[in-house]
């Protein structure tokens, strides 16, 4: 499907917020996955049930802001009439070369690549709780490729998210990957970091065989916090689907976001 018509099609109905793809309103049948993962603490001061509550609140606005909405847990697929930002649109800035490579039973190795300016291009689009941008519309229904969990101190919290880029995306779909889990206050989290970003890229080959399907390119991200005695913490991998804002549109149309840097694009919509 050309980019061009998947992008002038997932334009919303709102001004200022960025919707929830399928809600009446939008431009055509296309959409756009944003990326997120973040994690949030809070203090056991009521019970546990409400700190855990208060934990996936502070998750979902500690960084890139998705508070305020109604998720719906979808799959884990970007289709043929969906795009991502950071990656097809508004490019997302920074070193691309590789981390690492991972061996498939046959043909070229697979490269996997930082998350983190896929994070930063999202963060730039929907903005911070502090500083909001063309934040999703509160209380919209929002369909999501996500997973989340919580755990009680004393230990630590991780997350990690891997995005596999189908080598066709005019037949195939790019596949998401979540994981999390929780380790003892005692270990080294960054050190354990860097065996979990490989076995995520590691499973791709797997999938690859299973679906039939070929992978351009993967990349991972993982994040961490301390959860300390009398503390609740939660982890949220959200990758939402949703349609533009208006105002989050270039002046020159929505296929000018093509060839646009994250940077182009802010300076074109005047932030």
């Amino acid at each position: 499907m050309v980019l061009s018509e998947v992008v002038r099609q997932a334009v919303g109905p709102f001004e200022e917020h960025c919707d929830g793809y399928s809600n009446p309103g939008a431009s055509g049948f296309g959409y756009i996955t944003a990326v997120t993962m973040d994690l949030g603490v809070a203090r056991e001061t009521l019970d546990q049930e409400l700190a855990t509550i208060i934990a996936y609140d502070r998750a979902s606005s500690n960084g890139t802001y998705i508070g305020q909405i109604n998720m719906l847990q979808a799959s884990s697929f970007t289709g043929v009439n969906g795009e991502i930002w950071g990656y097809d649109i508004a490019h997302a800035e920074g070193p691309d070369s590789p981390l690492f490579e991972v061996r498939r039973p046959e043909g070229p190795p697979l490269p996997a690549y930082s998350l983190d300016p896929l994070l930063d291009a999202s963060r730039r689009l929907l903005g911070t709780r502090e500083e909001r941008r063309f934040r999703l519309l509160p209380g919209c229904l929002v369909a999501a490729a996500m997973k989340g969990t919580s755990a009680s101190g004393e230990c630590w919290l991780w997350c990690a998210m891997g995005l596999a880029i189908a080598h066709d995306r005019d037949i195939d779909a790019s596949l998401f990957m979540e994981d999390y889990g929780v380790l003892p206050a005692g270990d080294d989290p960054a050190a354990f970091g860097q065996t979990e970003l490989r076995r995520m890229a590691q499973s791709v080959p797997y999938i690859e065989q299973d679906q039939l399907v070929r992978y351009r390119r993967v990349s991972v991200g993982y994040k961490y916090e301390r959860v300390p005695a009398n503390h609740v913490g939660a982890a949220m991998l959200v990758a939402p689907y949703l349609v533009l804002a208006r105002r989050a549109v270039p002046p020159a149309g929505p296929e000018a976001l093509l060839t646009m840097t994250i940077s182009q694009w802010e300076r074109a919509v005047g932030i």
